[in-house]
């Protein structure tokens, strides 16, 4: 029994600069798990993760095949 999921992330934070990857995480890994799984500083500022184009809540489970945008939160006016 695989206790992991494959999903594609790409980073879109200007602290950040590695290549968009395909990662391995544990099975029932949700967003708000993310960050300590993902390193300190993937959410040193706050940022907003967008699944399969639609943003998504920190409690989403993520599946098998997901495609995740970490994107910064800006301001605008």
């Amino acid at each position: 029994m695989n206790n992991t999921i494959r999903l594609h992330i790409a980073w879109k934070l200007p602290w950040r600069t590695e290549p968009d990857a395909e990662i391995t995480m544990p099975k029932g890994i949700r967003i708000a798990d993310l960050p300590a799984l993902l390193g300190e500083d993937a959410c040193k500022e706050n940022v907003l993760f967008v699944r399969n184009q639609r943003m998504c809540d920190e409690t989403e489970e993520l599946l098998p095949g997901d495609r995740l945008i970490i994107l910064p939160i800006i301001s605008g006016g």
